[in-house]
């Protein structure tokens, strides 16, 4: 395993801070402390993808994966150990989903426009499956959720099954596709999340005039 250049040192302590604010604010009783670990977890994660990466080789490659992967990993531990209409729930739902959106964009547009005329690599198939899944784990104990987060999880598997499409290109516009590729993407990126929290929506209100 490679070591990590020295200059990658400070993104792997930012995201260090970023990983204890989040285990901080799950075990925590106060919400007040729990919303400020959020905010705390959520600016040094920020930075930390700001940073860039961490030089290459496997170890480069673990933490940057790690990095991508916290916020969808702490929504779904939120999703289980938080209880409901805290404070500092909404607080950790609302920014995790924001920067589950950052770490989507960020994955989608690093391989975009790309012209080695090979297919679109594999890791990009699993990345946006594993955010899938975990917005399948974090939707099974919130039924409040299930509509949304299942919109979502949609989102991901047809970025990922079709990213040759989608994501990958020299130009933005594949040959097979007859309208810009960045139409399409808008639509299944922003769309389709949009559909699912109307419906969810309908849901609320439906079980509200039933209750």
């Amino acid at each position: 395993m490679e070591l990590f250049e020295i200059w990658a040192l400070p993104r792997v302590a930012v995201f260090a801070v970023a990983v204890a604010a989040v285990v901080f604010a799950l075990r925590t009783e106060r919400p007040t402390a729990g919303q400020i670990a959020w905010y705390v977890a959520f600016l040094s994660w920020g930075a930390t993808l700001c940073m860039g990466g961490g030089g290459e080789g496997t170890a480069a490659a673990v933490v940057g994966f790690a990095v991508m992967a916290l916020p969808a990993v702490a929504l779904v531990l939120a999703s289980w150990l938080l209880p409901r209409g805290r404070s500092d729930t909404v607080t950790a739902e609302t920014g995790l989903l924001v920067c589950i959106a950052a770490s989507m964009w960020a994955a989608g547009f690093s391989y975009s426009y790309d012209n080695s005329g090979e297919t679109a690599p594999v890791e990009l198939l699993v990345w946006f499956l594993f955010l899938a899944a975990a917005f399948v784990a974090a939707a099974i104990p919130l039924p409040s959720r299930r509509i949304a987060y299942g919109a979502a999880a949609l989102t991901c598997v047809v970025l990922g099954v079709f990213r040759e499409w989608l994501l990958w290109s020299e130009t933005g516009q594949h040959p097979d596709i007859p309208f810009n590729d960045d139409y399409l993407v808008a639509a299944v990126y922003v769309g389709i999340p949009l559909i699912g929290v109307a419906l969810q929506l309908l849901w609320w209100a439906r079980r509200r005039r039933r209750g």
